[in-house]
């Protein structure tokens, strides 16, 4: 919560405290003649808190960082918890080994030339996409390298010494949302397809061995703020020239009847408090782990929706205060009930009940065995920022409730996730 309030806080000093009216032109019942109003400056502290809040966050800087700095600070954070994601990854599929992330990290990008070179008119003209689209590159390849041998991380599998950040995460999310600027705004579909094959690379990149989890958030951040610069440099060049489409911010608003359906991805820390009897004797403590995986929701209407999550999570465990370089592994699939209320035209609150099957899986086969198989059910709480017609992002927080292995005493384990997710809107 500190980090979300200091990041508001950041680009709120990128914002001016007035906000002016547009001019209006009223009508005079007695005349044809027509009038226009002179604009009205209102002081920020006499606005509301939904219009504060909309009013900081819908600057032109905040747009740019609002998922870029999210997925890189979180990047950074995860990276103590690197060696779990790797456990997860050598629990699942310890032989996976596939190169079509070679190619899916320029499928959008390909999309999109073969879409503009059919006519398919997207949002900007020929010379000012390809400027953009330069820049774009520009930078995310500039900025990538610099940090690949600065860094100097050695990759999961030891084959070289460049591991951070991933440069397949960047082009893949660079590329995406150079798809989303230009069709996104018609229709959600070229979003939802080209941020899924920027997440399948990214994905792919660690289960491939070939990165960690830090490396692949980070990347996913250098992507998208690279072609979020590229554009704000184009536009700086071209200004109001090679403009095909302008979009209507109405169609964005929380506010104006908009059901917030969503699929995306997340990520996050999980944890489990307390300490746990054996019934082999000795006590076992949890330290905190992580957690990822997908989730959605279609809403019914502007209130209420349903939807599911698969989960993936990955504890380190001490027994008698003695740390294991082993986890307790847990996958999950849930179904979720969804109810949100808007607090502004585009932040909402939201709430989930969630149940489903959850199964154990373990590194320590002689200490935990049988009881796999769970119903777990538990309730979360979430907040959603809508930047953009198809994107959002959201801070979670999540109370499960499961049975515990046989190997426990005690009939049930509580675990917490929180951490955030990008989403996009359909």
């Amino acid at each position: 919560m500190r980090l979300i309030i200091s990041f508001l806080l950041f680009v709120n000093s990128f914002t001016t405290y007035s906000v002016s009216k547009s001019e209006r032109m009223e009508s005079d019942s007695s005349s044809e003649d027509s009038m226009i109003l002179s604009p009205v400056i209102i002081p920020y502290s006499s606005l509301s808190f939904a219009d504060k809040l909309d009013k900081t966050t819908s600057s032109r800087w905040y747009k740019m960082f609002y998922i870029t700095a999210p997925l890189a600070v979180t990047g950074v954070i995860i990276t103590e918890q690197d060696k779990q994601f790797n456990s997860m990854r050598e629990e699942y599929m310890p032989k996976f080994s596939q190169c079509y992330d070679d190619y899916t990290q320029y499928a959008p990008a390909a999309l999109m030339l073969a879409l503009k070179s059919c006519g398919y008119e997207s949002k900007y003209s020929w010379g000012r996409m390809l400027t953009a689209d330069a820049f774009s590159v520009a930078i995310m390849a500039g900025t990538v390298n610099l940090l690949k041998y600065t860094v100097k991380r050695e990759r999961p599998d030891g084959s070289a010494n460049n591991s951070f950040p991933s440069g397949h995460t960047a082009t893949a999310f660079m590329t995406a949302t150079m798809l989303h600027k230009e069709y996104g705004d018609r229709s959600p579909w070229f979003s939802i397809g080209a941020y899924t094959l920027a997440t399948v690379t990214g994905f792919t990149r660690q289960f491939n061995n070939k990165h960690w989890m830090g490396d692949v958030m980070v990347g996913a951040s250098i992507g998208v703020l690279s072609t979020e610069l590229g554009y704000l440099i184009s536009e700086l060049l071209f200004k109001d020239k090679g403009i095909n489409r302008r979009s209507n911010n109405l169609e964005f608003d929380f506010k104006d009847n908009y059901c917030p359906s969503y699929v995306g991805t997340y990520v996050g820390f999980s944890f489990i408090p307390g300490s746990y009897s054996l019934n082999e004797g000795g006590r076992i403590t949890f330290s905190h782990g992580a957690v990822c995986g997908l989730g959605g929701a279609y809403y019914l209407n502007p209130r209420f929706g349903v939807g599911g999550r698969l989960t993936f999570t990955g504890v380190p465990y001490a027994v008698d205060g003695v740390a294991q370089d082993k986890i307790i592994a847990t996958r999950s699939a849930l179904l979720t009930l969804n109810t949100s209320y808007p607090i502004s035209s585009r932040w909402l609150v939201g709430l989930q009940v969630l149940g489903g099957y959850s199964r154990y899986d373990f590194d320590d086969k002689q200490m935990f065995v049988a009881n796999r198989h769970n119903i777990a059910a538990g309730i979360g709480t979430n907040m959603t920022f809508l930047a953009d017609k198809n994107i959002c992002s959201k801070f979670f927080f999540d109370y499960m409730n499961q049975p515990t292995p046989k190997s426990l005493k005690e009939g049930e384990i509580h675990v917490f996730n929180f951490g955030a997710s990008i989403n996009i809107m359909f």
